[in-house]
């Protein structure tokens, strides 16, 4: 007989099963067989010995998991309507992604915006953008501070879902993620201009080894996304 743990108490050392029969079984740890724990909602092979359960095996890859109960929990059907709900949502979760995709990419190395300063250390040519004054060639403090707007997008990207999460309005939350992904794609070519600009053979030369990375494109593309979304321009196409 085939059939599924309903539950079980550690305590009493007793369960139920709902048979495939459509009949419910009690059954005792001490016809649980396998030496697997009870887990409720495993499929379970039993002998059935009247409304008792015998001999109970859980099926081989069952792990105790009932993925019709997971899909069915409230937590899931809420992911699933903000997802399908509102556009900015799916939009700002492929926003973060791009925040740890290639934003500028080299044969030798290829940085996220996360990751975006770590290219300095190879070229450093950042001197006259801010005057130099942490050595001759070296990022001015002015850049570095700049630099640390490419942290705006992904966390009012992590915003929008959580005020989507909780309820929340999410207009200006929505609009300032989008500005934020333009912003940090404008850094991006910022630092790739910079590079590429330096005279004589060695801009020429990092000019064309140097290119934009699929994250940096990603990130413009979900902050206009996003701009369009929060003004209302653009919606779900699975909203009702």
């Amino acid at each position: 007989m085939k059939g599924k743990v309903l539950g079980f108490s550690a305590d009493a050392g007793t369960g139920a099963i709902a048979g495939d029969d459509g009949k419910r079984y009690v059954f005792s740890v001490a016809d649980w067989q396998g030496g697997q724990p009870v887990n409720p909602g495993a499929r379970v092979d039993f002998e059935a010995d009247g409304q008792v359960a015998r001999g109970i095996y859980a099926e081989a890859g069952g792990a105790g998991i009932d993925m019709g109960a997971i899909a069915a929990s409230p937590a899931v059907g809420r992911a699933k309507s903000l997802l399908t709900g509102t556009i900015a949502v799916p939009i700002a979760i492929v926003a973060l992604l791009a925040c740890v995709m290639p934003a500028l990419s080299m044969p030798q190395k290829s940085v996220s915006l996360l990751d975006l300063p770590s290219i300095l250390t190879i070229l450093n040519p950042f001197g006259a953008l801010g005057g130099g004054d942490e050595g001759a060639g070296g990022p001015s403090a002015g850049f570095k501070l700049l630099l640390m707007l490419r942290f705006a997008a992904p966390l009012l990207s992590a915003l929008l879902l959580w005020q989507a999460w909780r309820g929340g309005a999410l207009r200006m939350v929505t609009l300032a993620a989008g500005a934020a992904s333009i912003l940090a794609f404008l850094l991006v070519m910022l630092v790739r201009t910079g590079i590429t600009s330096q005279g004589g053979m060695f801009g020429e030369a990092i000019g064309s080894a140097l290119s934009t990375g699929f994250g940096a494109w990603l990130l413009l593309l979900c902050g206009i996304g996003l701009i369009l979304a929060g003004l209302g321009k653009i919606t779900s196409p699975f909203k009702a």
